[in-house]
């Protein structure tokens, strides 16, 4: 969302409309909040890890990145954290399904 009210460019609004289509669905209960938070997990460790690879590559082919240090360790923290969240999510939530017959 900042960065939308600082470039008025709607590309900052798709992580915001993300992040409000997956709380809705966690908030609701919704049978697909657990494929939400998977692909809004992989979006996170897709964004970082693109990152961190391109870094490598700049390293490998000899520039120098130590001005981009900081903006590295920022992404290793990012898909660190879509990895935890994705792992997290496989093992502990669980989608039941709940017939209405038995809830009457």
């Amino acid at each position: 969302m900042y960065t939308f009210l600082i470039s008025l460019s709607l590309i900052g609004l798709i992580p915001t409309i993300i992040q409000i289509v997956v709380l809705t669905l966690v908030l609701l209960k919704h049978r697909n909040a657990k494929m939400g938070i998977n692909v809004w997990a992989v979006l996170l460790m897709l964004g970082g890890g693109l990152v961190i690879v391109g870094k490598i590559i700049k390293l490998l082919i000899g520039d120098d990145i130590s001005n981009g240090i900081g903006k590295l360790l920022l992404n290793i923290v990012f898909f660190s954290a879509g990895l935890a969240i994705y792992r997290f999510n496989q093992k502990t939530v669980e989608v039941k399904r709940i017939d209405e017959e038995k809830a009457a």
